[in-house]
């Protein structure tokens, strides 16, 4: 049976973000060992947040804290900002400057966007946070790539219902990045970078449509919808796109993150590069899933299709007692079919989870921490990061065979 540990966490956290998954000491070397997240004291509290990192040493988690003077956002990537071959992290601030309710977070004003750069010894040394760019004053979701087609890899920021930025390094990426409008304001979250339009270059993936990167180098934009208006989906959702069908067809999944109810899991598939779009509700209303605030695309069980990684968030959108979140696995039998497995069922909340070949290549595991806890969830009502590892898939039976319809 699969092996679940449950970390010890620092009692004062409280809202968490981040959640990379990487293998920050060694890129390339088909592990992601380490684990970052961020986050603070929930709003209204004047301290300062914290940046942490989980390594995997071969025997067991090794806590590192790379900062206590920054409140991590939601969104956060792990790239080679120096070209040293060792990955930094990129993760956006919370702010001062919302209005309403949002007065009283900490923060430093602007919407900062920084970039942690990996010492020489990043065990022992002093993480430099560098400032890397302003005015995302809701930096939920951060995606890197090549979008520019030049072999730099690039930051991509999705404001919560409020702008979406492109940030280019400089030649010295320590001064600060240019900044360049995708658009203004489009309502919600959710981001992924892939190649829609078949031309070689990243597009941007939203929950409705998807920005064309038109020349290729990342100077135009284009936004062109799936048409889907007409399902009422929640703004706020969590967007991956892949091949899910193995016949270079791209489907983009779509969940609903923040619902305390009824949540649902849509695909969207083209095979025309974006031209027109098939949908299929792998998950409805009836259902009843909350807050599916992960969502990732992996081979799970090694045969060679893309799976979907989902897992229900506690903070109220599941109370612990009526409804207990559950993490889900959902195994590709191809044609758009899959068998939903249950991974997790301990009353344990996630909140951007990950996965990937943590503990060995080629075996993926699942690794989330929460946002937000309940009081009566399965940690006596703390913080929690979870790793599931060694999943058998042939003696952990599905409880059900899936087709989107």
């Amino acid at each position: 049976m699969a092996k679940i540990d449950i970390l010890s966490v620092d009692p004062d956290w409280f809202d968490v973000g981040g959640g990379v998954l990487c293998d920050l000491l060694g890129a390339g070397n088909g592990t992601t060992p380490d684990f970052l997240i961020g986050g603070g004291k929930q709003f209204g509290h004047p301290e300062r947040g914290f940046i942490m990192w989980y390594h995997w040493d071969g025997t067991a988690w090794r806590e590192t804290e790379i900062s206590r003077d920054f409140r991590h956002q939601v969104g956060a990537a792990a790239m080679d900002v120096t070209g040293s071959g060792k990955l930094d992290l990129v993760f956006g601030e919370w702010t001062n400057e919302w209005e309403g309710e949002w007065t009283k977070v900490t923060g430093r004003p602007g919407g900062n966007i920084y970039w942690a750069e990996q010492p020489a010894d990043p065990f022992t040394e002093p993480w430099v946070i560098h400032f890397l760019g302003d005015g995302c004053l809701n930096a939920h979701d951060i995606s890197v790539g090549d979008v520019s087609g030049s072999g730099r890899q690039e930051v991509i920021v999705r404001n919560k219902d409020r702008a979406i930025f492109r940030f280019t390094p400089p030649e010295d990426p320590t001064q600060p990045w240019y900044r360049q409008v995708v658009a203004e304001q489009q309502e919600g979250d959710g981001l992924d970078l892939y190649d829609i339009t078949g031309t070689g270059s990243l597009d941007i993936v939203t929950n409705t449509g998807f920005y064309e990167n038109v020349a290729g180098d990342g100077s135009e934009w284009r936004f062109r919808p799936y048409g889907v208006e007409d399902l009422g989906f929640d703004p706020e959702s969590r967007v991956a796109a892949g091949d899910l069908t193995n016949d270079g067809a791209v489907t983009v999944v779509v969940t609903e993150s923040e619902v305390t109810s009824s949540a649902r899991i849509l695909l969207l598939t083209s095979r025309d590069r974006g031209a027109t779009w098939t949908r299929n509700m792998l998950i409805g209303a009836e259902r009843d899933f909350r807050a599916l605030h992960t969502l990732r695309l992996l081979d799970l069980n090694g045969d060679g299709r893309l799976d979907i990684f989902t897992a229900e968030m506690e903070n109220g959108k599941t109370d612990g007692i009526a409804r207990q979140p559950r993490w889900y696995a959902f195994l590709n039998k191809g044609e758009l079919t899959f068998d939903e497995v249950v991974l997790l069922d301990r009353n344990l909340g996630a909140h951007q989870g990950c996965v990937g070949p943590i503990f060995r290549q080629g075996q993926p595991a699942f690794m989330a921490k929460e946002w937000h806890p309940n009081a009566s969830n399965g940690k006596d009502g703390r913080n929690h990061v979870v790793t599931i590892s060694d999943f058998d898939w042939s003696r952990d039976r599905s409880i059900r065979q899936l087709k989107g319809k």
